[in-house]
């Protein structure tokens, strides 16, 4: 690996909407809103659309310990 490649850790996210709370892998909060919307709709697929026009506001994210 070269110097100017940076090893990028995952970190485990929980990320709330609503009443939900989700635990996701990723490597920022913006990959684990990302992979949020992505459980959710496999979850609640009826509520898709809904789902995917929330603002990303609405996700509540913090770094598990």
């Amino acid at each position: 690996m070269s110097e100017k490649q940076e090893v990028r850790e995952l970190m485990r996210f929980f990320v709330r909407v609503g009443h939900t709370t989700i635990t996701v892998e990723s490597h920022s909060v913006e990959e684990a809103i990302k992979k949020a919307r992505q459980v959710l709709c496999q979850q609640l697929p009826r509520l898709w659309d809904v789902i995917q026009k929330l603002d990303e506001n609405r996700f509540e994210v913090a770094r598990a310990a």
